[in-house]
């Protein structure tokens, strides 16, 4: 019994444990403000941008003028915008249809 308990409250621990590091990993807020706070801190600007398939989101790539770092962001019709993704060394690409005319 004791051992089952033991291995109940490590599964808890753990499962706490994931649950608070998914929650600090997505920052979300209001998507002017997650903008302004991402111009501020990181001298990022919006360089792409999509709607998802069926359209409930839009998916937005932000990256600073030199390419040091980038943050890609998913906002919601309700204007809140949360970061999913940021890294260092973001450079545009020639689309391969350039080259070939299409």
């Amino acid at each position: 019994m004791k051992k089952v308990f033991g291995i109940a409250i490590a599964a808890v621990f753990f499962l706490f444990a994931f649950a608070s590091a998914q929650a600090q990993q997505q920052a979300c807020g209001p998507r002017d403000k997650v903008l302004a706070h991402l111009a501020d801190k990181f001298g990022e600007q919006p360089v792409a941008m999509g709607v998802m398939t069926g359209g409930q989101a839009v998916l937005e790539i932000l990256a600073s003028q030199d390419g040091k770092t980038f943050t890609v962001i998913m906002s919601l019709p309700n204007g809140i915008s949360c970061v999913k993704a940021d890294g260092a060394g973001f450079q545009l690409l020639d689309p391969l249809y350039a080259e070939s005319g299409a």
